[in-house]
């Protein structure tokens, strides 16, 4: 289901303020390849450019009506994964190190999902 404007910028806080909270207790630059910065950055015109493009793909996916597995190629740290894990039946997510994913799942109570960080498993 699409989100609103309000579920949206509601989701994009939430993620906003974990994502936060992963910078400052990581090492610097750590997590650059996953765009954290990106998504946390204090220009609001940058930040949005990223959130943009999660409403986008978030309004397309929205379209599908009872998707029962679904794999996130690249997931990062989860980004699409809160609305993912609730709009699928099973989801997949897939990078080279889900272990602060999983870490992150653990504490959020995530069911019905797979983490695979090898691309022949």
């Amino acid at each position: 289901m699409s989100m609103n404007n309000r579920d949206f910028r509601n989701y994009k806080n939430y993620q906003i303020k974990l994502f936060k909270e992963i910078l400052k207790t990581h090492k610097k630059k750590q997590f650059d390849e996953q765009a954290l910065p990106s998504y946390t950055n204090p220009n609001p015109l940058m930040r949005y450019l990223f959130w943009e493009r999660i409403r986008i793909v978030i309004n397309y996916i929205s379209s599908f009506h009872n998707i029962s597995t679904c794999l996130d190629f690249g997931c990062g740290l989860g980004t699409m994964v809160p609305y993912l894990i609730h709009n699928t039946q099973s989801l997949i997510v897939l990078d080279l190190d889900t272990s602060l994913l999983q870490e992150i799942g653990e504490k959020e109570g995530w069911q019905e999902i797979i983490y695979v960080n090898r691309l022949d498993q």
